[in-house]
């Protein structure tokens, strides 16, 4: 056939089009017409042949257009049974746009398609819209299309000065992940074209100059983004927008101003995208009123940053495309200054070592010098690439507009947590060398008798370690007697060494009397009941849903406590079976419950394990559970954490009142 002749000399991947009577879709045993459109009396597409060895899946491959003209279009329709034909002219060009923002759409061989949107970018809305006759264009984030347009450019690469889209690089195939058929999803490139200023973004109600909410403007027109999932990616590509480095999300605005243009929502940047505008996002042209909840706000960073908080943290500096840590051997208060007016704060004070946990970054400055005249850390004498760091801890820093001082300021929380805030940064006492005499002089200086140690937990299961600030105390050294912290022997502010990760320090305060634990209603001295006195009121320790080796622990720890060599737990059975029996042997209510305890088994005393104090239901406070929904963005994983939570929920409080007051009690010997 005549066919075969032209395929042995055109390349598969180069289309021929010709213009057909009307057909849904044609196909015979050796030709078909594909992938293009119809209408009542005429079809148009790809001309593709059959043959049986050539592709394993369909068999079927595109014609190429050398050597193909009026005479091969004319023998395809008539073996499809079509009188009439007409070669359609090879060639892309841009349809024009009947309104903006809209899908860009070109015209190749006749045949209407799209764009895929890699690469995509401002340069190349511009030159597309300055084509169509309008100043300027902004890429906006890909669009779905209908799956019948196939793609004729891609990867189009513009340099914003080109007349034509035409004249700029780009292929004429779709990405190698997408097949060649006209089937499938089509994410596309899509374009915003305006004859005013174009698109600008700018932060507003910051607490530095490098933070603030998102604000957009439209041809001079400002707006807002509303986003109830705004992530670190969204903020990152907002930040990079703004010409910063990086930048990570912050909590949301919640207040109203007004109204007027809300610009961007449901954004779900990936994080490489040059300009907010460029991410996946519905893109508004209508006057709507602000929503009070879902106004983004962003902490932008420059070549130095601080991680994990815009006042304190981590001294990262960016190099090679990513950031680094800097040794905290000799990075001293000096440094910390230069690093505290880089980020647009007057002063600043070093933080040792290694205080805000684990990194995911290397350290690769060190033998930081500077002399205090610096506004940036760049400006110091440092080290690169050959970092002398032999205790491989990086440098820590906190900023603020007030010069330092001893101040501060303590709270206890409802969950007995303790925290404090010094130059101006919120933190907390770390849980080394953190004893009833540091609890003492908390609680005096709360305007109490006296006050006992304990410690949370920092760890949980479904979900991150909250947010705690800056380590500023650990072994503060103090005797007790003292009337308030400040007295104590060793306040070195942000000198806290290795801060344990694991506890975190909590107080009870009394005006009578402290922690005392006994066994009672029991039929000897070394057996019965754990019950706890604290300031007259009696408690219980609630093992209630923990497994039987963690019981065992604690009553050997106990036990130990209370003087004896060892012990073990008395009741082993059920926790229904243990409840019906405690309720016979030992009546009545308790006034607070010991629950939520985690011990390692080297402990002498329960002090030194983790737990909670419940006492009524006010102490109960939402940070003892940890699951939430913040993350979730489906209505599955909203099911899940809420299911989870409540059941968390019904675990913390089982032990509460008459029948689940106690998981079991002690025996207690002298080896």
């Amino acid at each position: 056939m005549i066919f075969q002749n032209v395929l042995a000399s055109t390349s598969a991947l180069v289309v021929a089009l010709i213009h057909l009577g009307y057909m849904d879709v044609v196909g015979f045993s050796e030709v078909r017409i594909s992938g293009g459109w119809e209408n009542d009396t005429m079809i148009a597409g790809v001309v593709e042949m059959y043959h049986p060895g050539y592709v394993a899946d369909t068999n079927w491959f595109t014609m190429g257009h050398t050597g193909f003209d009026e005479r091969e279009a004319l023998v395809v329709c008539r073996e499809l049974g079509f009188p009439y034909s007409k070669l359609l002219p090879l060639g892309i060009k841009v349809l024009s746009i009947d309104q903006s923002p809209s899908i860009v759409y070109v015209e190749k061989d006749g045949i209407k398609g799209v764009i895929h949107p890699e690469y995509w970018d401002d340069d190349d809305a511009k030159v597309m819209c300055q084509q169509q006759g309008y100043k300027t264009g902004v890429a906006l984030g890909p669009r779905n299309a209908d799956p019948r347009y196939p793609y004729w450019m891609s990867k189009v690469q513009c340099h914003g000065t080109e007349g034509h889209i035409e004249n700029c690089k780009f292929d004429e195939k779709p990405p190698l992940w997408k097949d060649n058929s006209f089937r499938g999803s089509r994410s596309v490139a899509q374009v915003h074209c305006t004859n005013g200023t174009g698109v600008e973004i700018k932060l507003e109600s910051g607490t530095s100059p490098n933070s603030g909410m998102v604000k957009v403007s439209v041809s001079g027109e400002w707006g807002v983004i509303c986003d109830m999932n705004w992530t670190n990616m969204d903020a990152r590509v907002a930040c990079r927008h703004l010409g910063f480095k990086d930048g990570y999300a912050g909590t949301k605005v919640i207040k109203s101003i007004g109204t007027g243009r809300l610009w961007l929502y449901n954004i779900d940047c990936t994080g490489v995208e040059q300009s907010i505008f460029s991410c996946p996002a519905h893109f508004n042209v209508t006057n709507q009123q602000y929503n009070a909840y879902c106004m983004p706000y962003v902490f932008c960073s420059k070549k130095v940053r601080l991680q994990p908080n815009v006042t304190f943290g981590a001294v990262q500096v960016w190099d090679r495309d990513n950031y680094h840590l800097v040794c905290a051997e000799g990075f001293d208060d000096l440094a910390a200054q230069a690093v505290c007016r880089s980020l647009g704060f007057a002063y600043g004070t070093s933080i040792c070592c290694s205080a805000f946990g684990r990194m995911e970054y290397s350290i690769i400055y060190s033998n930081v010098k500077c002399t205090g005249i610096e506004s940036d850390l760049l400006e110091c004498d440092y080290v690169k690439y050959i970092p002398n760091c032999t205790s491989g801890h990086y440098a820590s820093v906190a900023c603020s507009n007030n010069p330092k001082n001893e101040d501060y300021e303590l709270k206890i929380h409802p969950s007995g947590k303790v925290t404090t805030r010094h130059f101006d940064n919120s933190g907390f006492i770390c849980a080394n060398g953190f004893d009833d005499k540091e609890a003492t002089v908390i609680c005096k200086e709360m305007e109490y008798k006296g006050g006992s140690a304990y410690f949370h937990s920092r760890h949980t299961r479904y979900s991150t370690v909250p947010l705690l600030g800056v380590p500023w105390l650990a072994n503060i050294g103090c005797k007790g007697t003292e009337k308030n912290l400040g007295k104590c022997g060793k306040i070195y502010w942000g000198s806290v060494g290795s801060c344990d990760n694991n506890r975190i320090p909590a107080v009870y305060c009394y005006n009578k009397s402290g922690f005392a634990f006994a066994l009672v209603n029991g039929t000897d001295k070394g057996n019965g009941l754990v019950e706890f006195t604290l300031d007259d009121k009696k408690g219980a320790i609630c093992l209630r849903h923990s497994r039987i080796q963690e019981r065992q622990k604690i009553a050997a720890i106990l036990c130990k406590q209370l003087g004896y060599g060892d012990g073990s737990l008395l009741l082993n059975g059920t926790d229904v079976d243990n409840e019906v029996a405690l309720m016979q042997q030992f009546p009545g209510k308790l006034e607070m419950f010991i629950t939520n305890v985690k011990c390692n088994g080297n402990e002498s005393s329960l002090a030194e394990c983790t737990f909670r104090i419940l006492e009524d239901w006010s102490s109960f406070t939402e940070d003892w559970i940890r699951i939430t929904t913040n993350d979730c963005t489906d209505a599955g994983c909203m099911r899940a954490r809420m299911y989870y939570r409540v059941h968390a929920m019904e675990q913390e409080l089982s032990c509460w009142g008459g029948k689940r007051r106690l998981a079991n009690t002690l025996h207690a010997w002298n080896s």
